[in-house]
């Protein structure tokens, strides 16, 4: 059996063809429109697959002229006299008992008595197909899509619709392109109502519930009269108002491709190589969304993603300015620069790892810094604290090496102050050793292996041996410093209590905030107390890892090397 649905005007009939050959005439046919010629086509036979026609006269097939032979497949349609006829279903192997007499080979059958939901295409590739809603399932253009749009601009899992009993739902699975339905953007799974429209791609669908509303009843309600379905966008133009739908849409689907380009930024913008290129992805993400804004300002998804896009531009300009203070071996003001930054990038190694080495760096500097200065007031004893724990951080930096030299010898034979004077002047002349710029750990890395690449600067830390402590020493206000830092470094370096460590370099950066020791030891006493906690809940590679940055800030750590031991590493 053949089903086609014959649309004359505004009115959609059901033929139901139980015997072939079957003819369409002005009249004596089977079939019967003074729209038609006499013997215009025949129904000569059919399969599972396709029907075969016959044209006599002139037919519409794919918006060419046909006579003579041509076949068609389910949902395509031809156009004869003022008649579309489109091919609904063909069924094969129907029972005898549900055939109809003979001497009725025809049955005409109200489209408003059907019972299942349907897709209706208005416009695009697939115009005047209708697919039948049986179940929940896949709208797209791939191959094994449930409900299949041949459209380029659909994706292949495009949408998905719901079907409980007689209610439908509707949801965007993340298509290329935004699934509208009656010209909005759906972000949520949204109830479907007979009358819907739906746009995918180029694509426009009303939604046909016959139980809810039949599709006569639809068009009455918008008082807009259906001559043809498949009229493609030139005649949908005309009756929704010339310019209007098209300049609206495109505002829309421009809006939509804003904020999507936007959004995908974020979460790809570290896996870009430098600063530079991360700067220049947020700086064009947030174009985007500024232009976005111009079309739709009060929209949600702008007050969502554009405070986020501008924090994190902000925090990469401030990585920026770190290293360029780094090139020009201003430590203190990178220092500073990445404190900002890292509030927001606490999670991007790169940044966490350069934050670590000024650490370091700076801890040295005004460790070496201190030591001088209390060698010249001849406390010996405290200057060697100082010195070592500066040793402790980089043993083999020579100007660190040079100036315990000077104090040991000091000991022994008492010099001069002239003498003191002289030995440390020459400190000024001893030349750090010229290192390459990668990192052993980098350098040893395969060269197939992706990694994220860090920006050139002119230190390499952890061996900061290519320092000249001399050249960029900090003002050192000595009394100060001593009293303020004691009970820090007792707290963590003897008592090793990192509760007390956290509590005295807080109260320490509140009333200093740029107190590169307290920064130092928070900094340590922190990792160090996420790094127990990883091991308390088993987390044996994150503590791991925590446990060998410690080893990066403090490389003579017994704590960290206890606890690599004790898990393995």
């Amino acid at each position: 059996m053949i089903i086609f649905i014959i649309r004359r005007g505004n009115k959609d009939e059901l033929l139901k063809i139980k015997e072939v050959p079957f003819t369409f005439s002005k009249e004596g046919g089977d079939f019967t429109d003074n729209s038609l010629s006499k013997n215009h086509f025949s129904i000569l036979g059919y399969n599972d697959k396709e029907v075969f026609i016959r044209a006599n006269s002139k037919v519409i097939y794919k918006d060419k002229e046909v006579i003579g032979d041509f076949k068609l497949r389910e949902n395509e349609y031809f156009i004869a006299g003022e008649l579309e006829i489109t091919l609904a279903k063909i069924e094969i192997g129907i029972k005898p008992e549900e055939e109809v007499s003979k001497s009725q080979p025809t049955q005409f059958i109200d489209v408003e008595e059907a019972e299942v939901a349907y897709l209706k295409i208005l416009s695009g590739p697939d115009a005047g197909k209708i697919i039948e809603i049986e179940k929940t399932g896949i709208v797209g253009r791939g191959e094994d899509a449930d409900y299949r749009i041949d459209d380029q601009y659909v994706s292949r899992k495009q949408a998905k619709i719901y079907v409980f009993d007689d209610k439908y739902e509707i949801e965007d699975i993340g298509g290329k392109n935004p699934t509208l339905l009656n010209g909005k953007v759906i972000t949520k799974i949204t109830p479907l109502h007979s009358g819907d429209e739906i746009q995918i791609g180029k694509t426009r669908i009303l939604f046909v519930n016959p139980k809810e509303k039949p599709e006569t009843e639809i068009y009455k309600s918008k008082g807009v009269p259906v001559y043809v379905y498949g009229i493609l966008a030139l005649l949908i133009v005309i009756i929704i108002g010339i310019g209007i739908w098209f300049y609206n849409t495109q505002r829309e689907n421009k809006f939509n491709a804003l904020i999507s380009s936007a959004s995908s930024t974020i979460p790809i913008v570290s896996q870009f190589e430098t600063t530079d290129q991360k700067i220049k992805a947020l700086e064009r993400a947030n174009s985007e969304i500024n232009e976005a804004e111009k079309i739709k300002k009060n929209d949600p998804r702008i007050s969502e993603i554009k405070p986020l896009i501008e924090k994190l531009l902000n925090a990469w300009k401030d990585v920026k300015k770190a290293e360029e203070s780094i090139n020009a071996e201003d430590y203190l003001s990178a220092l500073s620069s990445l404190e900002n930054a890292i509030k927001v990038l606490e999670n991007d190694k790169y940044v966490n790892n350069l934050y670590d080495q000024l650490l370091i760096t700076t801890l040295v500097q005004q460790n070496y810094a201190e030591a001088k200065a209390l060698f010249e007031q001849g406390k010996t004893k405290e200057a060697l604290e100082i010195l070592n724990l500066a040793l402790n951080r980089t043993p083999d930096h020579p100007q660190l090496l040079e100036l315990r030299k000077i104090i040991l010898e000091s000991q022994k034979k008492k010099p001069t102050t002239s003498e003191i004077q002289t030995k440390l002047a020459s400190l000024k002349e001893v030349k750090p050793k010229e290192i390459k710029k990668e990192t052993k750990e980098v350098a040893e890395k395969p060269k197939t292996e992706k990694t994220q690449l860090e920006p050139s600067i002119k230190i390499d830390v952890p061996n900061l041996s290519s320092i000249n402590l001399e050249a960029t020493q900090p003002q050192i206000n000595l009394d100060v410093t001593l009293d303020e830092t004691k009970n820090l470094i007792n707290a963590y370096e003897k008592e090793h209590n990192l509760d007390k460590t956290i509590r005295i370099a807080t109260s320490i950066l509140q009333n200093d905030p740029n107190n590169v020791k307290a920064k130092y030891y928070l900094r340590l006493a922190q990792k160090e107390k996420q790094a127990l906690a990883y091991e308390k809940q088993g987390k044996k590679n994150e503590a791991i890892s925590t446990w060998e940055e410690i080893m990066k800030l403090d490389p003579s750590n017994k704590w960290a090397k206890e606890a690599l031991l004790r898990l393995g590493k």
